[in-house]
C-alpha cells in the first residue's frame, strides 16, 4: 500500500488541503501553538465539513475511516505560534 498523506504547517487561522482516506489513519498535531486543531471529515466533496477530533494540544492519535473517498483535512484557529500537523495512511 502506497503511503498517502497531507502533512505542513499552519501559522494562520485557516485549513490544510483535503486529502482522501479510507481504513487506519494517523493524526499528529504538534509545534508551539496555542488556539484550536480540528480533524474534520467532508461527505459530500467538500462542500460541507464535520468536526471529527478537536484539541487544544500536541496529540498523536490513531483513527480509522470506514466510508470510500471521505475528505479529510485539518482546521486551525490560531491564537498564536505555529501548528504542524501530519495525516497520513
Amino acid at each position: 500500500m502506497s503511503q498517502i498523506q497531507v502533512s505542513g504547517s499552519l501559522a494562520v487561522t485557516g485549513v490544510s488541503d483535503a486529502i482522501a482516506l479510507r481504513g487506519k489513519y494517523n493524526l499528529s498535531f504538534s509545534g508551539t501553538w496555542t488556539g484550536t486543531a480540528i480533524l474534520q471529515r467532508s461527505f459530500d466533496d467538500g462542500a460541507a465539513w464535520v468536526d471529527v477530533y478537536t484539541t487544544t494540544s500536541n496529540i498523536e492519535q490513531l483513527g480509522e475511516e470506514i466510508e470510500e473517498q471521505i475528505l479529510h483535512r485539518v482546521s486551525f484557529t490560531r491564537s498564536t505560534g505555529s501548528l504542524t500537523y501530519r495525516v497520513s495512511r
